[in-house]
């Protein structure tokens, strides 16, 4: 557990000396003491939280030693689900103009692959908040990556080492006025030292064993927090999140205890009790191919059966696991493996799962908010740390450049030509976070619907790859085109299934034939004009 008791003087708490007014007089009564108590608490929490979502439902002393102690981790189960829907697909960073997606479009690709990739970054960080109520993502320089060359990652930090302050009670930009990090780590003699860093805008101080380590000390190149704080669950002016724990916890540890209680009373009675009517345990004689002999005349021998199956205890179960649904907004058909839902509709599959969903878009608003932060920071590294290493190329001698000084005047360039003002109040790096569909389509409805609205005008053929999930869109584009061109030279017409699984022409028809050419051509009819061509 990390030692809080440095640096509490100089920050006075995790909240800054204004205080919101509604809170003013909490604010008054909190000591150094108490601030390190409800530290302490938090970090307690966690270390619980964990538990709970590897299975850890039962302490020491409660655990059975001659069978193993029952354990359903419905925690594990709907956390997994919710964070499938959050980031279960890559998210994706958009930039405001294709002209600039395609500049910067390399070095976001770079960032994140140093980071393990988005889908990873963005599993690790959503879990990470789900189970702990806080995600901690710092943007670092990483000698190693890059094949050695060092470049920008995020990191995703565990939460019981950060602790964060905030001035003016303002967690809306998820960047913290001061960032403590601390935890223990094995040298290299083998022995247990403890790391601490004290991160402002200006300045970083890292401590070894409480001894100042001047080398990693001094001033902060970029000028500004690169620790983004992402709050998992907003309760109000908390600084700190609601993890998703809180509601499942308790209902959880109950369940497993009305299943341990009904394993006992099915062992109770899966053992026979032998009953005995007039007659006595000793007047019993066991004989060959009999279970009893020497019965008297009016004495008989039963065994204790079960007549119930605990209706009861089963309804309790049920009880139990609809108000851990009810309290999470994880729907029952979301974890009950296969349904019939072949007919059913998007709308309704919407509605039922409609909980789902809204628990979905809260925590993307979150975690978009700061995962968009963090990744603008990284690409703020990157040049500050190219332009570092450029002036200090003795010292580097892997570095490479990546050519990220020259993108940014490119992008500055179009930035200024927008016609727009706002346009030109935001930095060269403005991203924005997009995730894609949480509930799965039926592709082939999809390009109906796409290929309906760009015969209407309404969409784009870029907008629907996009939509598609397609990568390197322009390129594809590109070869689409270029292929198109060499069929029609050849005499080919290129051609699409049509709704009736009939083939349509894409191009547009031909003048030669008054624009009259037919669109439900077959694929034998598109045979014979190929024949006729090569003839």
């Amino acid at each position: 557990m990390p030692n809080l008791s440095t640096g509490l003087s100089r920050t006075q708490g995790f909240v800054g000396e204004v205080a919101h007014p509604s809170q003013r007089f909490v604010r008054k009564s909190l000591t150094e003491a108490t601030i390190l108590e409800k530290e302490f608490k938090r970090f307690e929490r966690y270390v619980e939280y964990w538990e709970l979502y590897k299975g850890n439902h039962w302490s020491e002393s409660e655990l059975d030693l001659d069978v193993p102690t029952p354990v359903l981790n419905k925690t594990r189960t709907f956390i997994d689900k919710s964070v499938s829907f959050v980031v279960g697909k890559s998210f994706k960073v958009q930039f405001p103009t294709k002209e600039i997606q395609k500049i910067l479009d390399p070095f976001v690709d770079l960032l994140l692959e140093n980071s393990g990739g988005a889908l990873m970054l963005g599993h690790e960080a959503v879990q990470t908040g789900s189970v702990t109520g806080d995600c901690f993502l710092k943007a670092v320089w990483d000698k190693k990556a890059n094949f050695g060359r060092g470049g920008p990652k995020i990191q995703v930090l565990d939460s019981e080492d950060v602790r964060v302050r905030y001035s003016f009670i303002d967690y809306s930009n998820n960047v913290p006025d001061e960032v403590f990090i601390e935890y223990e780590f094995l040298t290299t003699l083998g022995t247990i030292s403890t790391r601490r860093e004290e991160i402002t805008d200006k300045e970083i101080k890292v401590f070894i064993d409480n001894k100042l380590i001047s080398e990693l000390s001094g001033p902060n190149i970029l000028g500004r927090m690169f620790v983004v704080h992402i709050r998992n669950m907003i309760a109000g002016k908390e600084p700190y999140g609601l993890s998703d724990v809180v509601n499942m916890e308790n209902l959880n540890k109950l369940l497993n205890s009305a299943i341990r209680r009904f394993r006992d009373d099915v062992d109770y009675h899966g053992d026979p009790i032998t009953l005995l009517y007039g007659m006595k345990i000793e007047d019993l004689q066991k004989g060959v191919n009999k279970t009893w002999g020497n019965l008297p005349e009016k004495g008989r021998v039963e065994n204790l059966t079960l007549d119930t199956d605990f209706p009861a205890q089963q309804k309790l179960f049920a009880i139990i696991e609809e108000m851990m649904h009810e309290q999470t907004n994880i729907p029952m058909g979301s974890t009950k493996g296969v349904q019939n839902i072949s007919n059913t509709t998007g709308v309704a599959l919407q509605m039922q799962y409609l909980p789902l969903i809204e628990l979905t878009l809260r925590k993307r608003m979150a975690y978009g908010h700061g995962l968009k932060n963090v990744i603008m920071l990284g690409m703020e590294l990157m040049a500050k740390g190219e332009e570092f290493m450029k002036v200090n190329r003795s010292q580097f001698p892997a570095f490479k450049e990546t050519g990220i000084m020259d993108a940014i005047k490119q992008v500055e360039d179009i930035i200024e030509q927008e016609k727009t003002s706002i346009t030109k109040l935001k930095p060269w790096n403005t991203i924005e976070i997009k995730f894609q569909d949480f509930l799965p389509k039926d592709k082939m409805i999809e390009l109906g619907i796409l290929r309906d609205e760009m015969a209407l005008g309404l969409e784009s053929r870029t907008g629907a790859m996009e939509r598609l999930g397609k990568k390197n869109i322009q390129e594809k584009l590109d070869e689409v085109d270029e292929e198109r061109e060499e069929l029609k030279k050849k005499g080919i017409l290129p051609q699409l299934l049509g709704r009736e699984g009939k083939m349509a022409d894409l191009i547009e028809p031909s003048k030669d034939d008054g624009g009259m050419r037919d669109k439900s051509e077959t694929i034998d009819g598109q045979k014979k004009q190929e024949e006729k061509a090569s003839a």
